[in-house]
């Protein structure tokens, strides 16, 4: 298992959780990200949403930031949905 399948399967196992409404990943000390970490946030992402719930990345930084800006995806991954009424 490469280490991005092993944090996209990390990631998704937290969303799985029982009792788990948002996931979120606090990425602050992260420096570098590549297309391969994005794909896992999406996937947990995905998974999260299509159970109802929510996963969210917290304080993104610097090149990090930039990266998912660039990426199209830091809207969708660092706003949690708001819960229907």
């Amino acid at each position: 298992m490469s280490v991005s399948d092993r944090l996209s399967q990390v990631l998704i196992d937290e969303v799985n959780r029982p009792g788990a409404i948002t996931v979120q990943a606090d990425i602050a000390d992260v420096d570098f990200i590549d297309s391969t970490v994005i794909n896992a946030f999406i996937d947990a992402f995905r998974v999260a949403k299509s159970h109802g719930h929510a996963f969210v990345v917290t304080r993104a930084r610097g090149h990090v930031n930039t990266v998912l800006a660039v990426s199209g995806v830091l809207s969708a991954l660092s706003n949690p949905p708001v819960p229907a009424r």
